[in-house]
């Protein structure tokens, strides 16, 4: 037992224990992370776990592929996650080169977990991404990540598919559709940073005003006109995601009344990282 009121600490402990969340992506009111815990106890077996998870962050519960699709929906997406893990154990098991022969020498410790999954977006659509936690040769925690895969049905998506970007054909320009102003970020800088801008659909030819430079990259806008935030909500978003620039995560917002029309958004990066 180490108390952390002693002064001097033992160089080599008996017992060493670590954890990391991940925070991997944000839908709505669910929030993706990655879970790792590693314990070392002198003299006894070593445990190292790995998981993906999703929380309601309005209650702080776990949630379930049945929570967020249904019984039916649930069922498919399980069934359809353990088939395409049991392919991909299998391509890595028939493939001759380096990498795979590393992997197989750890392979059957990787085991289906239907409740390890996450929720990620593919073209603007729901998708589930099931991580399948294993170990190394030396018990460290490892995963294999199944494609994701899109989701049927889904109501409370209606809801989050405004937030996503419509990327071009060319990957050169990120566009969120606001009616008859459109926003729209562009790469700069070798893509470490973002042109940001109003650009209007129903005038020919199209109207544009540059609104700031944000960093890259850009994940979700979230509209604070519909329905409009008070005051109040929008200063702490403001403030949060304020310091929130300053820490090594990677959250970023943009904050601005464009001149071009009485609209504020907030433009975040919401994938970071606690230890």
């Amino acid at each position: 037992v180490i108390d952390p009121n002693d002064e001097e600490l033992p160089p080599d402990p008996a017992t060493l224990v670590s954890e990391d969340l991940e925070i991997l992506d944000v839908h709505g009111p669910w929030l993706t992370f990655n879970h790792l815990l590693d314990i070392d106890v002198e003299g006894a077996p070593h445990r190292h776990i790995g998981k993906r998870y999703v929380v309601d962050v309005r209650d702080g519960s776990i949630a379930t592929l049945t929570t967020l699709f249904g019984a039916d929906e649930a069922a498919r997406l399980a069934t359809v996650g353990k088939q395409s893990f049991d392919a991909l154990v299998q391509s890595i098991r028939t493939t001759n080169d380096e990498r795979a022969a590393l992997a197989r020498e750890t392979l059957d410790s990787f085991r289906f977990d239907a409740t390890s999954f996450g929720i990620t977006d593919s073209a603007g659509v729901t998708a589930v991404a099931f991580m399948v936690p294993g170990q190394g040769v030396d018990g460290e925690a490892l995963a294999l990540n199944v494609p994701p895969l899109p989701a049927r049905n889904v109501a409370w998506w209606r809801d989050v598919a405004p937030t996503l970007p419509r990327w071009s054909p060319d990957s050169t320009e990120l566009r969120w559709a606001r009616g008859a102003i459109d926003v729209v970020a562009r790469p700069i800088e070798d893509g470490d940073a973002l042109a940001v801008a109003l650009v209007t659909t129903g005038t020919t030819p199209a109207r544009e005003w540059a609104v700031v430079r944000a960093l890259a990259p850009a994940y979700q806008l979230l509209a604070l006109d519909t329905p409009a935030a008070p005051k109040h909500i929008r200063d702490a978003l403001s403030r949060a995601f304020d310091a929130s620039a300053a820490t090594e995560s990677a959250v970023r917002a943009v904050w601005r009344t464009p001149s071009a029309r009485r609209s504020r958004v907030l433009l975040t990066s919401t994938r970071s990282y606690v230890r």
